[in-house]
């Protein structure tokens, strides 16, 4: 953990994740993450859009029926977080997304919204994010707009705007697709 001087010396909350060189990988996830995805979507209290729970056999039964998948591996400067950020897309439409709390304060959501989408190709007028408040999930609430959509009303969300999805490039977040070794 950083201690309060290294956070106090940063000007800005973008440099002090610069200065933490965040990395974020984003891709389909192998066979072998299907059981990290359902753990994230199922455990997933606070940074989760609608609080889907599915286990492996209910993210196969997705696939199959055309979902798509995407996973976010993450580190910094000082650990390794694993895989810890899933995203289900029905057709254009953000079904799920889910952040791990172990990665909730480098501020990875909008970032991996936006990166899942690009390698969905996504980033286009009419995508839709879904949003069900649950108790808990008040760090989720803000996500689709800060990745550039517009509320639509009862937990609708709506891509109008490509170009204000933040791009890599854009954030102080390392933003890179996920290496064939993951």
């Amino acid at each position: 953990m950083l201690d309060r001087e290294d956070r106090a010396g940063a000007a800005s909350p973008a440099d002090f994740l610069t200065d933490l060189r965040v990395v974020l990988e984003v891709g389909a996830p192998p066979d072998r993450g299907l059981a990290r995805i359902a753990e994230l979507l199922s455990r997933t209290t606070q940074f989760t859009t609608t609080g889907l729970r599915a286990d492996e056999q209910d993210l196969l039964a997705m696939v199959e029926r055309g979902c798509r998948l995407y996973a976010g591996w993450v580190r910094d400067r000082f650990a390794d977080y694993g895989l810890a950020c899933a995203c289900v897309l029905d057709g254009s439409t953000v079904s799920a997304l889910a952040v791990s709390c172990r990665v909730i304060g480098l501020d990875v959501g909008p970032v991996f919204l936006a990166a899942a989408l690009e390698a969905a190709g996504l980033v286009r007028r009419g995508t839709v994010g879904l949003l069900v408040e649950t108790p808990r999930n008040t760090p989720a609430r803000d996500v689709f707009v800060r990745a550039g959509f517009r509320p639509d009303g009862a937990g609708r969300f709506v891509l109008d705007d490509p170009d204000a999805v933040p791009r890599a490039g854009t954030t102080p977040h390392d933003v890179r697709a996920a290496g064939a070794g993951r």
